[in-house]
């Protein structure tokens, strides 16, 4: 730990300042406060509740917010019972990742989608300008799939890329389906591991389309709390 970094984890010990963590699950912000109760080399306890402990012991790793300063930093062990959290290798980060100004979920069974564009021609003929994927996560702005690298090597990708995402979402409460076409662009391309890319799109939907994914959306978010609070009832010990 450099020294900057322990200063201020030692000076929010003393003086009990609060520290924010932040995680997601499934693509859900989780959020809570917490107070720094011992630091030990590079090592720091951190009391807080026991969803966002349950958070970082999935994800293996947090983000600590301590107003002025942003930290990635790394799961060493946890308590469910003390409520407390130990991390290492804090890392200066600009941003929280994976907290965004809209929600994106991740939906346990991935939607199918068609992704069509001019620019994903695989061969001489027009028709050949799609292929089919799954969803990984969506929004009511945003949505993102993953792709094998040689299928990628094969139908190039890239950033400002204009396409047309066709899929179909289930109605909350009901069993019908919403067969949506959303317009988007391709915003980022990241490796996921050696052999998936993942490609995230700005979309840009119509009034009806949107509202439909906001209802999706906000369904799927109380189930995905719901089952983080079941893990919980599951992994916490019975006294």
């Amino acid at each position: 730990m450099d020294p900057e970094t322990y200063r201020i984890l030692f000076e929010a010990q003393c003086e009990k300042k609060n520290v924010r963590l932040v995680n997601t699950y499934r693509g859900v912000p989780i959020t809570a406060n917490g107070q720094l109760v011992e630091l030990h080399g590079n090592d720091a306890k951190i009391n807080t509740n026991s969803l966002q402990i349950l958070c970082g012991r999935i994800k293996k790793t947090s983000f600590l917010n301590f107003g002025h300063r942003i930290y990635k930093a790394h799961v060493v062990s946890s308590d469910l019972i003390n409520e407390t959290i130990d991390f290492t290798d804090f890392e200066v980060c600009k941003q929280i990742i994976g907290v965004r100004k809209f929600i994106r979920v991740e939906p346990k069974n991935p939607i199918r989608a068609q992704v069509t564009s001019p620019r994903f021609n695989t061969g001489e003929r027009v028709q050949d300008n799609w292929f089919n994927t799954n969803l990984v996560d969506l929004s009511i702005h945003g949505a993102a799939i993953h792709l094998h690298a040689l299928i990628l090597e094969q139908t190039p990708v890239y950033i400002d890329d204009s396409a047309t995402l066709k899929f179909d979402l289930m109605i909350p409460s009901t069993t019908a389906t919403f067969q949506a076409e959303i317009k988007s662009t391709v915003r980022n391309i990241t490796p996921v591991d050696e052999n998936t890319i993942r490609i995230g799109f700005q979309t840009f939907s119509d009034p009806t389309t949107e509202n439909m994914l906001s209802s999706f959306v906000a369904h799927l978010q109380k189930i995905i709390i719901q089952e983080l609070k079941e893990k919980l009832n599951r992994e916490t010990p019975v006294s």
